[in-house]
Parts: C-alpha cells; sequence; structure tokens
C-alpha cells in the first residue's frame, strides 16, 4: 500500500482515536493531560506512516526561515481577530457572557498551564508547542486538505478544511483566528508542498502564544 493510498486509512484511524478517547474519557475520566498526550502520539504516529513522504522532506534553510517567519505573522494575525472577535461581540451580549466564554476557552487550557515549575512548564512546551503542531499538521493538512485538493478545487478543499480545524477546537471567541490559522497554514502547505513549514509556523505561533500566557 502506498503513502498515497494510506490516506484514506489513516483518516479513518485518526477519527476512530477521537471515538475512543471520547469513550475512554467518559468510562475511566483520565487527567485531560494525560489524554491530550496519548492522543496526540496516536495522531503523529498515523500521520507519519499514512501522509506521502514526499511532503516531509527536509525544506531547506530557506523555507525553515520562513516558516519561523510565517509563525510570527501568524501569532499577530490570531491576536488581532481575537481583539477584533471580542470588540464585535461587546456590541451584541453583555461584557460578563463575553467574559464566562473567554474564561471557558481558558479553562480548556488550564490542565496544561496551571502548575508552576519546570515540569509543568516541559509539558505545556511538549503538548502545545511540539505534539500539537505535529499532530494536527500531519493529521489536517497531510491526510485531510491532501486528499481533498484530488477532489475538487483547491479552494475548496482548502476552505473545508479549515472550517474542520476550526470547528473540532470547539471555540466561540477563539473560532475565527483558528479558522484563519487553519487557511493560512493550508497555503503555506499548498505553496511549499512540504509539511514541515506548516509544522515550524504551527509551532512559532503556538510557542509564541504560551510565553504570552506565562507573561500575562
Amino acid at each position: 500500500m502506498t503513502g498515497q493510498d494510506r490516506r484514506p486509512f489513516g483518516v479513518f484511524l485518526s477519527l476512530g482515536s477521537w471515538l475512543l478517547l471520547i469513550i475512554l474519557n467518559v468510562i475511566f475520566a483520565p487527567s485531560p493531560l494525560v489524554l491530550q498526550v496519548v492522543h496526540q502520539a496516536i495522531l503523529i504516529t498515523i500521520g507519519l506512516f499514512c501522509v506521502r513522504p514526499e511532503l516531509l522532506a527536509y525544506p531547506g534553510p530557506k523555507l525553515i526561515k520562513r516558516g519561523v517567519i510565517y509563525g510570527i505573522g501568524l501569532y499577530a494575525l490570531n491576536t488581532a481577530l481575537a481583539a477584533l472577535t471580542v470588540w464585535l461581540l461587546m456590541r451584541i451580549v453583555d461584557a460578563d457572557t463575553i467574559v464566562d466564554l473567554a474564561n471557558e476557552e481558558r479553562a480548556a487550557l488550564e490542565p496544561f498551564l496551571s502548575e508552576n515549575g519546570f515540569l509543568s512548564m516541559f509539558t505545556s512546551v511538549l503538548t502545545l508547542v511540539v505534539g500539537a503542531p505535529l499532530s494536527e499538521e500531519l493529521f489536517f493538512r497531510g491526510l485531510i486538505l491532501d486528499k481533498l485538493r484530488e477532489r475538487q478545487s483547491t479552494a475548496s478543499a482548502l476552505i473545508i478544511t479549515a472550517l474542520i480545524f476550526a470547528v473540532v477546537h470547539f471555540y466561540l471567541i477563539q473560532f475565527a483566528p483558528v479558522l484563519a490559522a487553519g487557511i493560512v497554514l493550508g497555503v503555506i502547505f499548498i505553496r511549499t508542498e512540504n509539511l514541515l513549514v506548516p509544522i515550524i509556523a504551527h509551532a512559532v505561533s503556538n510557542g509564541l502564544a504560551l510565553i504570552a500566557w506565562y507573561l500575562l
């Protein structure tokens, strides 16, 4: 079975892993941190096995630098869109509702960031700066987007993948920033034909967000 033939199989396995972890969470209620690490490891393993091998070729120093620059720009874009979303929501709902929504979305990250010390910092970096970019780019761009663009226009495949990417994060205030991130990361992937560049951009963006979290 070639890499190209394995992509639908990879999507099926990845979706099955989501369902399995939901069931395990309901039955055993493990630590969210443990659940996240296990899920990321599963997605990374599936992705590395099922994406087209040529998409994981070393991109070279020039593209690596561009990936870092893209990541900085992506973080700036996400921050601006989040602020714009809050500004728009304040004209629709009261401030208390917005604060409650923001706290709910922030609470999703608390298991990874609430503890102090080296172990907490290491775990945060492992899950948010390493695990999330690797697992999500392999799955969304390496499997879904790469397969969808064979069946329909590149623009349609890009938007569909970005929408799925945003929906599965279960955010409201952060929906627009995550949707925009999905589009930007998809464009980077399509333009470079290499998964490592959006992985780097994603990691840099998440890393800057993590730094901002600890500083604020």
